[in-house]
């Protein structure tokens, strides 16, 4: 869906998984819940401006714009993980994600 974005065509998928997190219902593509409405909905896509599909892509989901809230998120745990006791559990896990996160701020700075 995001690649699609990122070349301004708007998307018809059917509303399961990030679908709703990452399209915008009549904005950058629709949401549909069965094949009648994909076909409706495919008779509709025209209509949707392919500059705005893009501007989407660009106000949400380029490397920097993600870059930027990962490193917003990781402040926000840092100052909780401050106030939090010795004792207790870590707050920031060790995952794959975080260490991918890490190489984006990296490649940016």
């Amino acid at each position: 869906m995001i690649e699609s974005m990122a070349c301004g065509t708007p998307v018809i998928a059917f509303n399961n998984g990030s679908v709703p997190e990452v399209l915008k219902s009549g904005v950058t593509g629709f949401i549909v819940n069965s094949e009648d409405e994909a076909a409706k909905a495919s008779l509709e896509i025209s209509r949707l401006d392919r500059d705005l599909v893009r501007a989407e892509f660009d106000r949400r989901f380029t490397a920097r714009h993600m870059a930027q809230n990962y490193l917003k998120l990781y402040a926000r745990l840092a100052k909780v993980r401050k106030a939090a006791p010795l004792y207790g559990t870590a707050l920031l896990p060790r995952s794959a994600l975080a260490a991918q996160a890490t190489a984006i701020v990296v490649v940016l700075a």
